[in-house]
């Protein structure tokens, strides 16, 4: 190296580094991820609380029907006919369009809980008794085994719509 190299050479000076980019202002993209995570914590957040009530409320239901069992002997048979499909009617209400509920009677209604239910018997006689009970006289036909059939019957089908709709 001639003189003239190293006199240039003497004239350089040090290599500066910028300094390190800061963590404020985040860059776009960590806005843009920040953005989905909020959405899918209030995505979460909302199916959990609907989680929640939904589970609290199918305890409510099946504690009545449970309320029910401990009651059979004490009504008479209008009574219990009229609880039980009372308590079907508000759980089919809430579980299916009203449109599909609200008008169905009699032999339609039974027909309705019959279509829905996993086990069939809504169109024999202990649950005829939903729609012809409150008609008669309030004498007791029903038998406390009948009663007892009836609820079961009714249990079961509350707890398998309740299932459907929680699918």
């Amino acid at each position: 190296m001639n003189a003239v190299d190293q006199e240039k050479l003497l004239q350089l000076h040090d290599i500066h580094l910028p300094d390190p980019a800061g963590w404020w202002p985040p860059a776009p993209g960590w806005w843009l991820a920040t953005v989905f995570a909020l959405l899918f914590l209030y995505w979460i957040s909302r199916r959990l609380v609907s989680w929640y009530k939904s589970r609290r409320w199918r305890k409510r239901i099946l504690a009545e029907f449970s309320h029910f069992h401990g009651q059979v002997e004490a009504m008479n048979d209008s009574q219990f006919t009229t609880e039980i499909s009372r308590h079907l009617r508000q759980l089919a209400l809430t579980l299916y369009p009203d449109v599909d509920v609200a008008s169905l009677a009699g032999t339609g209604w039974l027909n309705f809980l019959e279509q829905h239910s996993k086990q069939k018997g809504f169109l024999d006689h202990p649950a005829r008794a939903l729609v012809e009970a409150p008609y008669r006289n309030p004498e007791n036909n029903l038998s406390t085994q009948q009663k007892k059939q009836l609820l079961k019957l009714a249990r079961q089908w509350a707890i398998h719509n309740i299932e459907q709709e929680a699918r």
